[in-house]
């Protein structure tokens, strides 16, 4: 008894081990590298969109300055629609491939928490593009956070869980701007592709680093005030700047950012470790 028992539990950790191999090896297989790499141009274009409507708001024109906002832009016409799919097909790819970075056994549990963290971020956006071609259009990321978490307010725990939300989008935002202030993400390259891709990334990262704080503390004053309005996210956050003075301009600041980014991500998408 003692003996078959004690096989089966020598049995589990290979099992384990060998699930951890195969998930490892389809990660890295290198058609999961190329997809992965649409995934990261698939990001330039979704961050292009969102700094063109920023730019717009800025000089008075309308639209919704959120990931919802830029992917429900692509459904206007059929190559929109197909940037869509391969979208999709590239975020869901990155997922894959973080997965996989999550599970190595010898990474940090620092370095696995974060893969697992973005692996969440790009499964959500590969969905939102299903459902966007799905529906035919997106609708804004302000309207979604504010149904989602008004329900979440109705209750301390959830009034509470949305502050939290705010204090961790707000430690986002400093880490991009640290990132790119130290030229950290070089770190994700192969090599540098030149000072074009170097500034992107310094702006890039700064300026989407910023929108990103001012985002975190929103959700933070609306989970004080108790009103859902005021967690609508970066479109939120961006449109209540226009009512300040200077307002316009540094929204069409952050505008130009979002564009640095999207260079920066296409220069990723070629040159980044995968």
């Amino acid at each position: 008894m003692n003996t078959s028992a004690q096989r089966m539990g020598d049995k589990k950790p290979d099992i384990a081990d060998d699930a951890q191999e195969a998930i490892n090896d389809a990660a890295n297989h290198p058609w999961v590298e190329r997809a992965a790499r649409i995934g990261y141009a698939a990001n330039a274009v979704m961050h292009l969109l969102i700094g063109i409507v920023a730019v717009r708001l800025a000089t008075g024109g309308g639209g919704s300055a959120d990931q919802g906002g830029a992917l429900g832009m692509l459904t206007e016409n059929t190559w929109g629609k197909v940037l869509l799919g391969i979208g999709a097909f590239g975020w869901a790819a990155l997922a894959f491939w973080q997965i996989g970075e999550a599970c190595l056994s010898f990474h940090e549990a620092k370095t696995r928490l974060k893969a697992a963290a973005k692996a969440g971020t790009y499964a959500v956006l590969s969905g939102m593009c299903i459902m966007t071609l799905a529906r035919g259009q997106s609708s804004s990321s302000k309207q979604q956070n504010a149904s989602m978490t008004g329900k979440l307010m109705e209750n301390t725990a959830g009034v509470i869980l949305v502050g939290l939300a705010g204090a961790v989008i707000v430690g986002v935002g400093i880490y991009h701007v640290v990132k790119g202030v130290k030229k950290k993400f070089f770190e994700d390259l192969q090599k540098n592709p030149g000072k074009w891709a170097e500034w992107s990334g310094v702006i890039g990262y700064s300026l989407k680093g910023l929108a990103l704080v001012l985002t975190g503390v929103f959700f933070v004053n609306g989970a004080i005030t108790h009103d859902p309005k005021d967690t609508g996210g970066l479109d939120t956050a961006l449109k209540s700047l226009l009512d300040k003075p200077l307002g316009s301009v540094m929204v069409a600041v952050i505008g130009i950012g979002f564009v640095a980014f999207a260079v920066y991500s296409a220069a990723r998408s070629k040159y980044a470790r995968v």
